[in-house]
Formats: C-alpha cells, structure tokens, sequence
C-alpha cells in the first residue's frame, strides 16, 4: 500500500465517517449521537408530570373527623323557629379544604300571632337526611382555621288550631326551613357564633325576618 492510500483511509477515520458494504457513507445510529429530547436533565421533572397531593403537615392545622352540636334558626316577632342536633362528617378532602355530611333531628315550631286557640304542628321533628343537602367546609389553610356552612331541613306537616270549644282549624304545608348560615374563624370552643338578620331581609328560604341564627358545634 503507498503512503498517499495510508494517508488517506487515516484521514477518512479520523473523521468518523465510515462506508457501508457498498462504498457509500454509512448513516449514524439514530440514537447514536442525538440526545433523548424526553429524558429531563438529572434532578428536573418532567415538564408535564403530575405534581405529588400536598402532605398533610402542610396544613395549618390537623383535620377533625366528625363536629358535634346544635343549630338554631330564632325569629323574634314571628314565632317560626327550627333547631337541630347534627353530627358533620368528614367526606372528602382537597388539599387542605375538608368536606362535611349532616345527620341529625330537627325540630320545628311555627304559630300564627294572635290566633285564639291552642297551635301546635304534626310531626314537629324531621330527620336530618345527607340528602338534605347540608355543607360544612373547614379550611386548615391558616391558623386559625375558617368554616363555611349551610343546612335547611324541610318536611310536609300539618298545624293545628284548636278553639276553647273544641272545634279545630288544621292545615298542611311544607315546615321547616333553613337552620344554619354561618361563616367564621374556629376558636377554642369549636366552630360557634351567631349572626342576626334585620327587618329588609327573609332569613333563609323560609322563615320571616328578624331572626337570629346561632350554632356551636365541638370536635367528636
């Protein structure tokens, strides 16, 4: 072989080129020389990847599984009030946002002013269905954690007007309404407050302004 031929397949190494089995350039390996566009930089995430739920100790404030208490919707001239002893539940959590179910037994009274003879209503209790529709949330975002609440439990009843001389007027309509608006900050006692509605607005879906509501639920 002369020099010049040795010189020359040198050079052609040196430049990486090689020949395929019939002369011609051979292509690169694919996946040679070019990165993984998809594989991120060692200690990055993927661009796309889900990030993991936040860990519970992010929370201002640990989660509590069940409140406990009373409820009670007050009218001061109208007598038309409900109260309610419920249990919240804890269904689900977001992040650091909890979500409450309700049961219980609400307890209505209703009177018309004025009325010569004895009121009362039938059934006066009801009991207090999830399906009502009741909510409880509890936001441990902060500390002190905030709630918002709202529950109203409705049933078919009958009221009853009895006069001294035995007659009786009755008449069936939806009782109940609603027994819980509340919104705050949970203190040391728990989740408890009231909140008075003037003469310019109806208290809840039912019930004749003014009113009072006022509620205290505790842990367990």
């Amino acid at each position: 072989m002369s020099s010049s031929t040795r010189v020359l397949i040198g050079v052609l190494l040196v430049g990486g080129v090689g020949c395929d089995g019939d002369g011609d350039p051979a292509s690169p390996r694919p996946d040679a020389a070019l990165p993984d566009a998809a594989t991120p930089p060692d200690g990055e995430p993927p661009a796309d990847a889900t990030p993991p739920p936040p860990d519970a100790g992010a929370c201002a404030v640990p989660p509590t599984e069940t409140w406990s208490g009373t409820a009670t919707r007050s009218n001061g001239y109208y007598p038309d009030t409900i109260s309610a002893v419920v249990t919240w539940q804890r269904t689900a959590t977001d992040g650091c946002l909890d979500s409450y179910s309700v049961t219980g037994l609400a307890t209505y009274g209703y009177a018309i002013p004025g009325a010569l003879c004895a009121q009362s209503v039938e059934p006066a209790t009801h009991e207090v269905l999830v399906t009502d529709g009741g909510r409880l949330t509890v936001d441990r975002t902060v500390a002190p954690a905030s709630y918002l609440g709202v529950a109203a439990t409705r049933w078919e009843l009958t009221w009853h007007c009895l006069f001294q001389d035995g007659t009786t007027v009755d008449q069936t309509f939806l009782g109940g309404g609603t027994w819980l608006d509340a919104a705050g900050r949970i203190g040391a006692a728990g989740i408890e407050g009231e909140y008075e509605i003037d003469d310019d607005v109806a208290c809840g879906p039912s019930g004749v302004p003014p009113c009072t509501y006022t509620w205290s639920f505790t842990p367990g």
